[in-house]
């Protein structure tokens, strides 16, 4: 009896996914997007490696809120969710109050069925 069986398949081929704020100094900007590697993400933002980024005006953007999703499928729609909000407030809650940012993802379990981690 031959099986056919080959090692790759074990490994998941979608690494867990990020959701991401960056915050400039210089700007005073936030910025979220989402990446499964956010720190070489980060490092794309700050050499303006994507000509029409809108980060690309400065190169110090730091990052300073990571929520961990299972797939880029979740992320991106933590991400869609969370710039819908178009509030800087919002951003600022997230990164700075943990009763906001559990409450958050209490709405995000039960608006969108993701648990997310972070």
């Amino acid at each position: 009896m031959r099986v056919d069986f080959c090692f790759s398949e074990l490994i998941t081929p979608y690494p867990m996914h990020y959701v991401y704020i960056l915050f400039s100094i210089a700007t005073q900007k936030y910025y979220i997007g989402e990446s499964a590697f956010p720190e070489n993400r980060l490092a794309e933002h700050n050499t303006a490696k994507y000509a029409a980024a809108s980060t690309r005006f400065t190169n110090d953007w730091v990052i300073v809120k990571l929520i961990n999703c299972a797939n880029r499928t979740n992320a991106l729609k933590i991400e869609r969710y969370i710039k819908s909000m178009k509030s800087r407030k919002f951003t600022e809650q997230l990164i700075n109050d943990p009763v906001f940012f559990s409450n958050f993802k209490i709405i995000v379990k039960q608006r969108f069925d993701i648990e997310i981690g972070g």
